[in-house]
């Protein structure tokens, strides 16, 4: 059996860690705010829904029979989009956030930065096979 094309992998890790995520936002919205130290679980919940929408468009990218390059770039522009703007949110408004939250808000945005590169790497691979 030929292993996934690692723009695939990258894509579905990419997939779960959203999911994984929206799943906790969503079902611990309260807990969330609280450890964020940003008490607004609706901005949580809202998170969540987009997250898990991101989430099924990653899947459906990843399991189709040939890879759509656009959409690929599309999917890491926004990982790149989100990576800035916790950088922007941890520099400008740091102090609407507990000393865990800041922590969160990086952690998260250092494994999405990882999934962003790790997509860029598996859309260049296309580019060189081609």
């Amino acid at each position: 059996m030929k292993s996934l094309h690692p723009l695939r992998k990258a894509l579905l890790l990419n997939a779960l860690f959203s999911t994984v995520c929206a799943v906790i936002f969503l079902s611990m919205s309260d807990t969330v705010a609280t450890w964020m130290g940003f008490d607004y679980p609706d901005v949580y919940r809202i998170v969540g829904i987009g997250l898990i929408l991101f989430a099924s468009d990653l899947c459906h990218q990843a399991t189709r029979s040939e890879l759509s390059v656009l959409r690929a770039k599309i999917a890491s522009i926004g990982d790149f989009a989100w990576v800035a703007g916790t950088i922007i949110v941890v520099l400008f408004f740091r102090d609407h956030f507990s000393a865990l939250g800041v922590v969160l808000l990086l952690s998260v945005s250092s494994a999405v930065l990882i999934f962003g590169i790790l997509q860029t790497r598996g859309i260049k691979l296309i580019g060189d096979a081609s």
